[in-house]
């Protein structure tokens, strides 16, 4: 009897211990599967890109911003060309009020009131559907005259922007063909617009053209529109959409190491549809609503670059005037407005930046 009641002990002990091993070796493995807390750090240049209005707006407008703590807004004045034509228009009389002088100077002067920090950023628009990334003057005279008028377009803008204390400047977007076969215009337009403006100042170079701008060093914010295609899934995790940023995160990093400059994204931001990382450039009003995708490809994007010293920040695109007629339950649009993206952004502007850096 005392012999088999020892053995009966130790069969229990062994197997009371293996059971305990067990269970260890499940919530070691358990724990591995669980996402691992995400700590919130703060964006810095908290911003959107307001839509210029048509007509006059009042400070009402701006309020519904303080949902997701902005604290930045770009400000976009519109000029125009087409693509058999050189000569850049810009501050007339046909386009909408927010996109003129008196619009941007009333918006930046409602903006500031609400301790909102600003980047003017002056955007050409090709006429007939040409990219503005593709524009090619053609002839030396073709590009001498364009450049004239370009010029025109940004020292205007720039000396408005200093004389209203605007804290940021854009002096181009997604020009890539102009900015990599013209390079000592840009390096002269720089010098120009230092001369009459004294904020902080970047380019907005697409996502597959950053890598080829030669003037970086001479500016102080790597810009990026932020459009990298990230997945084919309809309604990719935010876990997915993380990993996915690897390959783009490498070449953004690489580009500010070279630059040391802070990288800025100039726009971001995603359509609330299936499938919304696929191709984020692309527009348009059609496809399946999913207002998760938009939220879960939001939230991927600040847990990959938040937490990097070198991550300034940047402009969700884009933000509409007319806020309490959005439905976001229905709404495709890239605009996060009463959509659960709210949320997600809201947590991580968090706070209000005290300045450029």
């Amino acid at each position: 009897m005392r012999y088999g009641s020892g053995m009966y002990r130790y069969l229990a002990i062994a197997t009371l211990g293996a059971l305990l091993l067990q269970g260890c070796a499940a919530k070691s493995m358990a724990d591995k599967e669980k996402p691992a807390p995400v700590a919130i750090v703060p964006i810095g240049i908290n911003g959107v890109t307001f839509e210029a209005p048509p007509q006059v707006c009042d400070s009402a407008t701006f309020v519904p911003m303080q949902r997701i703590n902005t604290g930045w807004v770009a400000l976009v004045p519109f000029g125009f060309c087409r693509p058999d034509n050189p000569q850049v228009m810009f501050n007339s009389t046909r386009q909408w009020w927010g996109e003129k002088d008196e619009g941007i100077i009333g918006c930046t002067q409602l903006l500031k009131k609400q301790g909102m920090q600003i980047m003017l950023k002056p955007q050409l628009w090709i006429g007939r559907g040409t990219f503005t990334g593709d524009y090619d003057a053609g002839s030396e005279e073709a590009w001498q005259q364009w450049e004239k008028g370009y010029s025109d377009y940004i020292l205007h803008n720039a000396q408005l922007a200093d004389s209203l204390g605007i804290e940021l400047f854009c002096l181009g977007t997604e020009l890539e063909f102009a900015v990599t076969h013209r390079s000592a215009y840009w390096l002269g337009l720089i010098q120009a617009i230092r001369k009459v403006y004294k904020g902080k100042l970047t380019y907005a170079a697409n996502w597959n053209e950053f890598e080829k701008v030669s003037f970086w060093p001479q500016l102080d914010y790597i810009g990026i529109d932020a459009y990298f295609p990230l997945s084919e899934a309809a309604t990719p995790s935010v876990n997915e959409l993380v990993k996915a940023w690897h390959k783009s995160f490498s070449v953004i990093e690489k580009v500010q190491t070279t630059a040391q400059k802070p990288v800025l994204f100039t726009e971001y931001g995603y359509r609330s549809t299936d499938y919304c990382a696929k191709e984020p450039w692309v527009h348009g009003r059609d496809g399946t609503v999913n207002t998760t995708a938009q939220a879960n490809a939001l939230e991927a994007l600040y847990r990959r670059f938040a937490p990097e010293q070198w991550f300034a920040g940047g402009f969700i695109w884009k933000w509409h005037a007319n806020d309490a007629r959005i439905n976001g339950e229905k709404n495709s649009d890239y605009t996060p407005q009463h959509k659960p993206a709210e949320s997600v952004i809201q947590q991580w502007y968090q706070q209000k930046n005290n300045g450029a850096q």
